[in-house]
């Protein structure tokens, strides 16, 4: 038996991934979601339909850097089956308003590749081997694809925390600034594999192996707060684009 854990699980791509893996007496199941109610209630939802109870939700809020600690600690102490997979699975996207993490960080860049960073590395150490990291990217990382997405815009990480700082920001639009983020932080979860897959070898850890998933177009909650008219457009020219 393993122990597999998969944020962002309770809707989604992570919940359709947790309940694929439920059918595979094979691992144990965490969860690790923000909203705890919401993790419980997807795991019933798992159970009734797979019949599995090898699965359990967790508090993680990937933005709020005690959380990710406190979630790193509380799983060593638990008495689990071996833990052989991370897939960093949660991803948020804000173009209304700007919004902060509880550590004052821009939120897309610290819950989609600050606290998955943390969690990686203080997750490491409790890797059983062979182990797999597994982070849910985007063909938005890429400045050479035309997405419908601005192209991604690395510069100084802490104008990438602080984005009200970034004086080349100072003159584009909420929703633009809010884009840019997520395609960014998409291209940071992609830096960050090819980064810690060099470490690993170079420490001759070959066996923990670090992948980058790219889901396709996924509908997400955070659709809610996009203007209808846009959403429409571009995942009709992503489709459009395609058949060129």
């Amino acid at each position: 038996m393993k122990t597999v854990v998969i944020t962002g699980a309770n809707s989604g791509l992570g919940y359709a991934c947790a309940q694929e893996i439920s059918r595979d007496e094979n691992w144990y199941i965490i969860l690790a979601c923000r909203n705890l109610d919401k993790a419980n209630q997807a795991v019933i939802t798992i159970k009734e339909a797979t019949k599995c109870d090898r699965i359990e939700a967790m508090e993680l809020d990937l933005a709020d850097l005690a959380s990710i600690r406190t979630f790193a600690t509380e799983l060593s102490h638990r008495d689990l089956p071996p833990l052989n997979a991370v897939i960093c699975n949660a991803g948020v996207q804000f173009i209304q308003r700007q919004t902060y993490t509880k550590n004052g960080f821009d939120t897309t860049f610290g819950v989609n590749h600050l606290g998955h960073f943390l969690l990686i590395n203080l997750l490491l150490s409790q890797l059983a081997k062979p182990g797999r990291i597994v982070l849910v990217s985007s063909d938005t990382h890429d400045s050479s694809k035309t997405t419908g997405m601005p192209k991604p815009y690395f510069r100084d990480p802490q104008l990438m925390a602080y984005p009200q700082k970034d004086p080349a920001l100072k003159n584009k639009n909420i929703g633009e600034i809010g884009r840019i983020a997520y395609t960014t932080s998409k291209l940071c979860n992609i830096l960050c594999a090819y980064e810690l897959d060099r470490r690993l070898q170079q420490q001759e850890i070959p066996s923990i192996t670090v992948n980058v998933f790219n889901p396709g177009l996924m509908p997400r909650l955070s659709d809610r707060w996009v203007n209808q008219w846009y959403a429409i457009c571009t995942n009709s020219y992503d489709i459009l684009h395609d058949l060129r």
